[in-house]
């Protein structure tokens, strides 16, 4: 298939890479612009938590080879509907970003079009960056083939941000929005967010809109006016 394939999502300034905070995974993001930039490796395998970043990170990299006239798509394996829709469609000569891949771990027909995937990918030059929340060697993958594939590549540990991180995420991701936020305002609002990013940038999201749509600096008593409390 020659033409580009569409990403199935609308990428958002919170998933651009620039957008993403390393903390302690800069390595991590440095390897996917790389790839991205078709200066790295042919494939790269990403694991860690929940809210560890992956989904920003593999997005990112779909959005930024699409910005520079590549083919890219973006394919969530978590979503079965999604699946069948696109991976007939790939353009395996693009870049192909694989999120959730240990969610048909075991099912010996996915583990096949996976191995064929990835060759065909290679054959074609293409490349390939999966996500899942266990290496390959821990993913529930039977295929013997297919995790030799997958462990054979670049393999990164995606780290969930710390407390003391997400608090400094939190204000960096607010002075990238051109919001400036007190340290003592930063600390007192971690005190009454949720655990992982997602929460995090859903609440800075809610701020950003109420502080612009008032003219108003963000400072504790107006978190509270909020119903932030």
């Amino acid at each position: 298939m020659s033409e580009q394939i569409p990403l199935p999502f609308a990428p958002s300034g919170r998933t651009a890479l620039d957008a993403f905070f390393p903390g302690p995974n800069e390595e991590v993001l440095v390897a996917v612009c790389d790839l991205s930039a078709r200066t790295a490796p042919a494939m790269l395998y990403l694991h860690g938590p929940s809210e560890s970043g992956k989904s920003h990170l593999l997005q990112g990299a779909a959005a930024m080879a699409r910005e520079a006239g590549q083919l890219a798509a973006y394919l969530p394996l978590g979503d079965a509907a999604m699946r069948s829709e696109w991976l007939p469609q790939l353009n395996v000569s693009g870049m192909l970003c694989i999120d959730d891949v240990d969610g048909v771990a075991g099912d010996g027909d996915w583990e096949r079009r996976l191995l064929d995937l990835y060759e065909r990918c290679r054959s074609a030059g293409g490349r390939l960056v999966f996500a899942a929340k266990s290496p390959p060697s821990g993913a529930g993958f039977a295929l013997a083939d297919l995790v030799s594939r997958l462990a054979g590549q670049p393999v990164y540990r995606v780290r969930p941000l710390s407390e003391a991180e997400r608090a400094r995420a939190l204000a960096w991701e607010a002075r990238r929005r051109g919001l400036e936020i007190a340290p003592a305002t930063v600390q007192w609002l971690m005190r009454r967010v949720p655990r992982g990013a997602t929460a995090l940038f859903d609440l800075l999201d809610r701020v950003d809109r109420a502080a612009l749509k008032e003219n108003r600096r963000v400072t504790i008593p107006f978190l509270r006016a909020l119903g932030i409390a």
